[in-house]
Formats: C-alpha cells, structure tokens, sequence
C-alpha cells in the first residue's frame, strides 16, 4: 500500500500498530495468568516489585535499541560517503542480516523459558548446557550457510538484482564474516542473568566505535571496508558477553561452549567453501544460476563428507532428529 501511495508514513504507522498489538497481547497474557497479582502490580500495591521489573527491562530495551542502531551505523557511513548507486550496492550486500537474525532469533526465543526456569533453580551447569545445545544447532546450519553464500555472493547479486549490483558481492562476503559470530553466542545467557546494565554500557561503548570503523574502512577500502564497523562490533560485543558470562558464573571461557565440535563444524563449513572456490574458478558452466546450483550441491556433498570424517555428523543426527544418542553420547571435547 505505501509503494501504491507513495506514503512512507503509512509503513511507520503499520509498525506502531504492530507495536501496540504486542503491548496488547503481553498484557493481556499476564492479566489472563497471573490475574490478581498482575493487578497489583500495575496498581503500585507492590511499589518494591515494579521497581524491580523497571530495573531488570529498561536497561535491556536501551540496551537492544542501541544494538539495533549499531547494525545500522555502516549504512549511515555508506549513505554519507557513497553515490546513492554505491549506497544501493551496499544495502543489497546487507540482505543476508535479517535472514540470520530471524534463525537465531527464533533459537532464543525457544529456549528462553527453559534458561528462566533455569536460572529460578540456580543451575547454571543446566544454562550451559542448554545454550551450548542451541548454540550447536545454530552453528551445524548457519556457518555452512554463511560459508556457502560467500562463496556464492557474485553470482546471488548477478541473478538476483543483475550485474549493475556487482560491488555488492563484497559487502556480502564481508557480512557473512561479521554473522558467523551469531552463531555462537551467550546473550540470551546475559539476560536471564540480569546484565541489563553491563550490555548497555558495552553497546553505548560500541555505537561510537562502529561508525568510526565503518569511516576509516570506508576511505581505506572503499564500499566492502564500510562495513568492517558491523564485523568488528559484532565480534567485540561477543567477546565482552563471553567475559562477562564467565565472571558472573564462574565457569572459564573454555568450559562456556563445547569448542572443539564448534571447531569441527567451521573446520568442515570452510574447507568445502574453499574447495568449493577453486570449483567456481573452474567456470564449468556458464550461466551464473546453473553455476550457483552446481557449486551449492557440491558444497552440500563436501560438507556432509567432511562432517563425517572429522567425528561431528553423529552430533549433528542427535541435535536434529532427537536421537537417543543425544543423551547417551559422551560431549566431544
């Protein structure tokens, strides 16, 4: 309706509805469950238990309303530095973000109430485990996928939205670097550990920082080096939760996550990419979506075969079809 119209404002006022309808349905959610003591809450009978509920929301809402800023601060840099034909080329090489927000975000929500049921009991080994479960199911999907799509970046920008976009295939290969971090992450720990405040200080920290990085790699390396502010912030912001996560639970940075089937699963996911360059180098065939689907099930092939040589395929059975092995099976080191 608003491309018919020409009316941005008519986008901007679907979301404040759909904003509002969320408001609505969390409300209604705790009047129809919790009833009377959702009641008092709101009346102020428990001033001491809203105020407890302010402090544990408002420093996460700022703190995703910064990070959401962030992961726009190197379009900003593009659109002030670049023609708007360049600046077209570098919103194409971002289209792969929301697609991997949507699967990691789906993997959180899931198991955000188990990790709050969790943390009620004070067992955080159970955290752990759980979020290295989720973390292991991401990573067997998104780090071939992003691997694959790197490999595949011209040619998704030559079928997709044609040649003209060709500057685009860079800016993808370098966001896919930036995402393989989404993969594997502990901020859903973060949050359920009431570290509201400490993501909002680093993501205050980072915002400036992400711009700055996008400006300089912008003038050094052109249209692919504005969006290094993204990749750098992504990867800093992770490595701050991981140390965070660690210092609240006591646990060591080697014991968050089991990294040595992490290391198998990237391990498998680049050498069937880089096999997989050296096949799209060959130029085999022609046409750029003949190519495409001739390096993808290559890829597929490549990876599955390199998953099953180094030990991990047996892991990757128990995640997806819910085998008895995925309890009885020892975890890799």
């Amino acid at each position: 309706m608003a491309a018919i119209w020409g009316r941005a404002d008519i986008v901007f006022g679907a979301l404040l509805a759909y904003a509002a309808i969320k408001l609505g349905v969390v409300v209604h959610h705790a009047w129809r469950h919790y009833g009377a003591p959702a009641s008092a809450l709101l009346s102020g009978r428990y001033p001491g238990a809203l105020h407890r509920q302010l402090a544990y929301v408002l420093p996460l809402g700022l703190a995703s309303a910064l990070f959401l800023l962030r992961g726009q601060a190197d379009q900003w840099v593009a659109a002030a530095l670049f023609p708007p034909a360049a600046f077209a080329a570098f919103s194409i090489g971002a289209v792969i973000m929301p697609l991997v927000a949507l699967v990691r975000g789906a993997v959180s929500n899931a198991i955000a109430p188990r990790l709050s049921a969790l943390e009620a009991g004070r067992d955080v080994a159970g955290m752990l485990r759980l979020n290295q479960r989720a973390n292991l199911a991401c990573a067997f999907v998104l780090v071939p996928a992003l691997a694959l799509v790197a490999v595949l970046a011209p040619h998704i920008v030559t079928v997709v939205y044609t040649a003209s976009y060709a500057a685009a295939a860079g800016v993808m290969r370098i966001n896919c670097l930036a995402l393989l971090g989404v993969a594997v992450e502990v901020s859903t720990l973060t949050v359920v550990l009431n570290q509201g405040r400490f993501l909002l200080g680093a993501d205050a920290l980072l915002l400036p920082l992400s711009v700055a990085a996008a400006w300089l790699g912008a003038s050094a390396w052109g249209l692919p080096g504005a969006a290094l502010g993204n990749l750098l912030t992504l990867a800093a912001g992770n490595a701050f939760s991981f140390w965070r996560v660690a210092r609240v639970t006591g646990v060591p940075l080697r014991g968050l996550q089991r990294w040595g089937q992490l290391l198998r699963i990237a391990g498998a996911a680049f050498g069937a990419a880089g096999l997989c360059l050296v096949l799209d180098r060959a130029d085999l065939v022609r046409p750029a979506l003949s190519e495409a689907l001739l390096i993808s099930a290559a890829f597929g092939a490549l990876y599955l075969l390199l998953l099953a040589l180094s030990g991990a395929l047996p892991e990757a059975r128990a995640l997806f079809a819910h085998s008895k092995n995925a309890v009885a099976s020892p975890p890799a080191p």
